[in-house]
């Protein structure tokens, strides 16, 4: 829906801990890390950094 939520950190972490399986595109929304200059710069993995990324987009702690 084009916002990041806790229900896209659930979803993240249930790919995460390889209880389901992503789509091709739930990941490329996914890869947001790392940040350069505040800024998703993807690297083309999903991986805890990635995470801690969105973590921090649903509290506020980054915009972008």
């Amino acid at each position: 829906d084009g916002s990041v939520n806790v229900a896209d950190l659930i979803l993240a972490m249930r790919i995460l801990l390889g209880e389901i399986s992503a789509t091709p595109l739930q990941l490329a929304k996914l890869d947001v890390a790392p940040l350069v200059t505040g800024t998703p710069a993807p690297d083309g993995q999903f991986n805890t950094g990635d995470y801690t990324v969105l973590v921090q987009k649903v509290t506020g702690m980054v915009d972008f």
